[in-house]
């Protein structure tokens, strides 16, 4: 069968479909290109064009959404797929941690350039490092702003929602909602050691020395709490014969939004929640008033050393 709306690429991890059969409560993984996929396990049972095309399209989703697609080929057949978004989440896969019972990965129903790339990687089938196969990392400078999207190595997707410095800031997972403070997050090109940063295989991402889990309800966290706790502020400090003082500049933005709910307290939560994923966006055209004043922190560390 000519399926017209399929194209190679080269191979990256991103262009993997982790896939596992199920037969009779025995799974076999394996690792498929999208053409193999298709003809291997979608075209199957005399399908058209277009369901075939509508199941594709359902498991690219799964390169942005962490979910599998799932398809009964018989009662006691099933096969799960998705695409593989990480360095991590792939040698998961080979180490077994996603089979549910007895398994073993097979390199006979994988695509050849799957098992190919594994090498280049440094993987064995088992999900264990080759012998000298450890991967470079390259920090690189950047700069992170309010509102970037961002990936960590693992392949998780966030937005930064609120910078306290340079490399501390408040991160929300964009597929599970979770909030985390990231603290000395740094951005990093992971490669294979035989290869560099200019190489198909080059990931980009960021890693954090700590991370503070905060969960998914914006009311149940003090944010100010944490811009205080997390956030660097520059001391008076003696330049020159001149000194050098924290002005605290606070700009007061107010929006009247209706919320529909059964109490005030519910209304107040879908309000925060709506904020916090920017679904209400506070800009220059909200401005109530501003204020100057010396930074609290700063007047009280000038009293002591008096």
């Amino acid at each position: 069968m000519a399926l017209p709306f399929l194209m190679e690429v080269e191979m990256k991890i991103e262009d993997m479909i982790m896939v596992i059969e199920n037969r009779k409560g025995i799974e076999t993984n394996m690792l498929c290109t999208l053409t193999e996929f298709v003809v291997n396990f979608v075209a199957r049972g005399n399908k058209d064009q277009i369901t075939i095309l509508d199941e594709v399209l359902k498991l690219q989703e799964t390169k942005q959404l962490n979910f599998w697609v799932e398809n009964y080929e018989a009662a006691n057949i099933s096969v799960n797929a998705k695409f593989c978004c990480s360095e991590n989440e792939l040698q998961i896969f080979l180490l077994g941690h996603l089979n549910d019972c007895e398994h073993e990965f097979s390199v006979e129903r994988s695509s050849e350039a799957c098992v190919k790339q594994l090498e280049v990687l440094g993987f064995d089938t088992n999900g264990t490092r080759l012998p000298g196969a450890m991967p470079k990392y390259e920090k690189i400078d950047r700069e992170f702003e309010q509102g970037d999207v961002i990936r960590n190595l693992n392949g998780n997707t966030y937005r930064i929602m609120e910078k306290y410095s340079d490399r501390n800031m408040l991160l929300m997972d964009v597929n599970q909602g979770n909030f985390v403070v990231g603290l000395n997050v740094e951005f990093f090109a992971k490669y294979p050691r035989t290869e560099d940063k200019l190489s198909e295989n080059c990931q980009y991402g960021i890693e954090w020395g700590h991370g503070v889990y905060l969960g998914v309800t914006p009311s149940e966290i003090d944010f100010a709490g944490l811009r205080k706790e997390y956030g660097e502020v520059e001391r008076e400090v003696e330049q020159g014969g001149k000194k050098a003082f924290d002005i605290e500049i606070t700009e007061t933005l107010q929006k009247i939004q209706t919320i529909e709910a059964e109490c005030l307290g519910d209304a107040i939560d879908k309000a925060m929640d709506m904020y916090y994923g920017q679904q209400i966006i506070l800009d220059a055209e909200d401005m109530k008033d501003v204020e100057f004043n010396q930074y609290k922190d700063s007047v009280e560390a000038q009293g002591k050393r008096r």
